[in-house]
């Protein structure tokens, strides 16, 4: 019968709650290797308070954001401003922004071979951020 635990985690009644699920569990895969390196992470961002939630997200977004700007500003002329070549962190920050949030407003642009490359990997890890975020948001409400 779905959604009953097994004769051992029995509720005497009352609602089915997460001790009775984890009960039924433990019980039902006896033998078997359940937990999994991911589960430790999933279970402790479901636990954190909401404010630490939202502070490592932005904190995460923000160091990703640096990293790929200073590698933009390490290459030099990777980051052209209007057609010529810029060395200011600011432009290849606010480049690195533009990518990432895909936002791309065409003012700034990747000016060698290895800025764009870079820029492909930064809209992705982008993507890839939003997704993961989006997932851990929903599965908190």
């Amino acid at each position: 019968m779905p959604g009953a635990a097994p004769a051992a985690c029995a509720s005497n009644g009352r609602e089915f709650m997460q001790e009775d699920m984890d009960c039924a569990v433990k019980v039902l895969s006896k033998g078997r290797r359940t937990w999994h390196p991911l589960h430790s992470f999933i279970h402790w961002n479901l636990t954190i308070s909401w404010a630490k939630f939202m502070l490592i997200m932005l904190l995460t977004y923000l160091l990703v954001l640096l990293l790929f700007a200073v590698l933009l500003f390490l290459e030099g002329d990777g980051v052209a401003s209007s057609g010529e070549p810029t060395d200011a962190f600011s432009d290849a920050m606010l480049l690195s922004f533009q990518t990432m949030s895909t936002i791309g407003y065409g003012a700034l642009l990747p000016n060698s071979a290895f800025a764009h490359t870079l820029t492909i990997v930064e809209s992705y890890v982008g993507l890839v951020w939003c997704t993961v975020f989006g997932g851990l948001l929903f599965s908190r409400v």
